[in-house]
């Protein structure tokens, strides 16, 4: 897509990859900040999920960002590119390509790895488009520096601004400002949901849980297996990475800006499959517990964990639902009653018709099989050839 015309070229120094939907303006500015770090040893690749009038509005503009760089810019059309692995694969969807519910990410963050196997880059960054503020070239400098022939290496920084947590985390923080100081009765909504990165929360779960939304690593072909499916499916990768033994996770001194459009206000789907991936998240800290393994033999075994009842989709609500209730003045209660659109009244909903109810066991096994399933299916595309090749040709034509 370069305007000079040049052909593709592999092996980038830098390859950032977006991944955007359906958010034009939001990808402009993830665009222009990462062009402004890099250079025409790098490449940006948008793989893009958006519907076919978004994707052309998209395709414009990076065609103007390509005049404006020496960056080899391309554009990719999520759909598309899974149709060419598909084509190369035999003709049809691997299992690994298919969603478990429309917000998981996991199969486009799989094509991500796919891309920067074939791209070869020494360093890969993924970026989410609603992600600003932040510097490719630090961010590279920091996994260069770490780098082990040998070793997967996975950098991560601190992300500010709208927190990435799910809803139940997100009213529980914003509950907890409420009673903790007056003044925050008083500003929009929003602001109760932003976080400020802090010194001290560097060591949050020993840097195992790493945000994909903005993400660095160098992965050899023995490391790079697929992210696994639902919710929290890059907490759940660093932690099959971690227990691999074979990998170095890390979290720069950068701090980025998760800017969205808006707060999500989610529906009933939206927070059941948040709390799943939550509880599968628990459960697979609380099984790994410091012990090494594949992710085979992890994801294997995982299914006769012991669970946790605090964890469970139904309890974690209901504490929320009690933290909202107590001692409260008039301007806490007002500021509290503007949460309800944003989780809260859809909690008690579903806690009364039982929506949030589930057997642990059976979701733990039917999740681990699945993710099993979906990492030997993509072993086994990575490994064509066919698809080596196919995934070539498409960089090179969304590079013209």
């Amino acid at each position: 897509m370069r305007a000079n015309g040049s052909n593709y070229q592999s092996s980038a120094r830098v390859h950032a990859i977006i991944l955007t939907r359906d958010r034009p303006e939001t990808l402009e500015r993830c665009v222009d900040t990462a062009l402004s770090s890099l250079g025409s040893a790098d490449a940006l690749t948008v793989l893009d999920d958006s519907g076919a009038m978004v994707s052309h509005t998209n395709a414009t503009a990076l065609a103007e960002a390509g005049g404006r760089s020496m960056v080899q810019i391309a554009h990719l059309r999520a759909a598309q590119l899974h149709d060419v692995i598909a084509r190369a694969a035999g003709g049809h969807r691997a299992l690994w390509q298919c969603r478990t519910a429309p917000r998981d990410i996991a199969p486009l963050r799989n094509l991500s790895l796919l891309l920067s196997a074939t791209d070869d880059a020494r360093t890969t960054i993924l970026i989410d488009d609603d992600i600003c503020c932040f510097n490719l070239e630090a961010t590279h400098r920091v996994r260069d520096s770490h780098y082990r022939a040998s070793e997967a290496v996975i950098v991560s920084a601190n992300i500010g601004g709208m927190t990435e947590h799910d809803t139940v985390t997100r009213l529980y923080g914003a509950i907890q400002l409420l009673r903790s100081k007056a003044h925050y009765c008083k500003v929009p909504t929003e602001e109760l949901f932003r976080i400020t990165p802090r010194a001290d929360a560097l060591n949050a779960h020993g840097h195992e849980c790493l945000s994909a939304g903005y993400m660095a690593f160098c992965l050899p072909a023995a490391c790079l297996f697929a992210f696994p499916p639902g919710y929290n499916e890059d907490w759940l990768w660093c932690l099959l990475h971690r227990s691999s033994g074979h990998t170095c996770l890390l979290r720069a001194d950068q701090i980025v800006v998760h800017n969205p459009p808006a707060v999500r206000q989610s529906t009933d789907n939206d927070v059941l499959f948040e709390l799943t991936g939550d509880f599968i998240f628990d459960c697979l800290l609380e099984f790994r517990d410091g012990s090494a393994g594949s992710p085979e033999s992890i994801l294997r075994d995982l299914a006769g964990c012991a669970l946790d009842p605090s964890a469970m989709p139904a309890a974690r609500a209901r504490d929320v639902l009690k933290e909202a209730c107590g001692q409260w003045n008039n301007e806490q209660r007002r500021a509290l009653g503007r949460l309800e659109s944003y989780g809260l009244s859809l909690l008690r909903e579903m806690l009364h018709f039982g929506k949030l109810e589930m057997d642990g066991r059976s979701e733990v096994g039917a999740w681990s099989a699945d993710a099993a399933a979906k990492h030997k299916s993509f072993a086994t595309t990575r490994g064509l050839m066919a698809v080596r090749c196919g995934m070539r040709v498409a960089l090179q034509e969304g590079r013209k």
